[in-house]
């Protein structure tokens, strides 16, 4: 059996550094065959063509190793939009969103152009959820609903505060995926 570590970030953030050389050796230590990059802080926020750039040249490198999610914030309009397809072109197979940090509300609308992008290109969607009137479950399950054609993966499977509401929440949309990372035991004790 393959294991697959469905959620890394790569790059120099303010907590965490990570480059592609050092993950490959933890991903051997860990027995972990594949994992799925994105990009970090400020890469994930604001610097978006640098992130996605090192994403795509770690999947360049070791294709059979990594594949990379793109990150754009919505907030950029047509520079987001632009700079998503470029990603995809340039071999990165999905997208990811982070509400919390770009400062949106998952379901906004602003964000309708960028899913229409993952839908032309058949390319899944990651979106963190988790938090409290910006991202929740509820919110994803929306978006699938709205979006029918694209597969939406609710990162961190609505941890910590809406654990309660992931598994209800699939029951609404069949384009709908739960990922588990950072959704260890305390998030279930009571």
């Amino acid at each position: 059996m393959k294991k697959i570590d469905c959620h890394v970030h790569l790059g120099n953030g303010i907590k965490m550094q990570l480059d592609e050389y050092t993950l490959l050796k933890q991903m051997d230590k860990a027995g972990v065959d594949f994992a799925i990059t994105c990009p970090m802080d400020r890469y994930l926020t604001v610097a978006n063509r640098e992130g996605n750039k090192l994403i795509a040249g770690a999947v360049k490198n070791h294709p059979d190793r990594f594949a990379g999610m793109a990150s754009v914030n919505p907030w950029f309009g047509k520079e987001a939009c632009d700079e998503l397809r470029k990603a995809l072109d340039d071999g990165l197979m999905g997208l990811k969103l982070h509400p919390v940090i770009h400062g949106f509300r998952l379901a906004d609308p602003l964000v309708y152009p960028l899913l229409e992008i993952a839908d032309e290109y058949k390319v899944p969607v990651y979106v963190h959820t988790g938090t409290a009137g910006i991202a929740e479950p509820f919110h994803a399950a929306e978006l699938a609903r709205l979006f029918q054609h694209v597969n939406f993966i609710m990162g961190h499977g609505g941890a910590s505060d809406y654990y309660n509401d992931t598994i209800r929440a699939l029951e609404f949309a069949d384009n709908l995926w739960i990922e588990t990372s950072r959704n260890g035991p305390a998030n279930f004790c009571h």
